[in-house]
């Protein structure tokens, strides 16, 4: 929907469903870690003519 010329974001029921689904991914295998969803999260991103790169985690102490 976004990539339509002058098509404004909606964040409907659609979108919920596939934030949900993306949820669900993150915290199943394959894993390192499950994230503490009490702590913030952090997006990290770059990006080119070409290209997109996004990484969404978590700062933790090292134990």
């Amino acid at each position: 929907k976004l990539l339509e010329k002058e098509n404004k974001f909606c964040f409907d029921d659609a979108c919920l469903g596939a934030f949900g689904e993306l949820k669900e991914k993150l915290v199943t295998a394959p894993i390192i870690i499950s994230p503490d969803w009490e702590q913030q999260f952090e997006v990290m991103c770059d990006a080119s003519g070409v290209a997109l790169g996004v990484v969404l985690g978590q700062r933790r102490e090292k134990n």
